[in-house]
């Protein structure tokens, strides 16, 4: 469902919270790059959202398009028989 840039993204940020860059376990990361990362990190999440979305609403018209092809295969005959019949009526 999400793409390999998503995955990328949630190693990255899961690298960050669990293995920081710090000195003495202290990470040390300036106002402004944390204004960037969470930026980034927001896009990135409002991407994800409305890629699924998007495949939510792709799988509902699917479902429907399957369950409505199922109904109608319940009035047709097999193609074998139909053949027979023709060959028959052919006779």
């Amino acid at each position: 469902m999400f793409s390999e840039s998503n995955f990328i993204l949630i190693e990255f940020i899961f690298s960050q919270i669990f293995f920081p860059t710090s000195f003495d376990g202290l990470l040390f990361l300036t106002e402004v790059e944390q204004r960037a990362q969470m930026e980034a990190i927001e896009n990135q999440l409002e991407n994800c959202r409305t890629e699924l979305l998007t495949l939510r609403g792709r799988y509902s018209v699917l479902a429907e398009q399957h369950e409505r092809l199922q109904e109608g295969s319940d009035r047709l005959i097999p193609l074998s028989v139909h053949t027979a019949a023709v060959n028959e009526c052919k006779r």
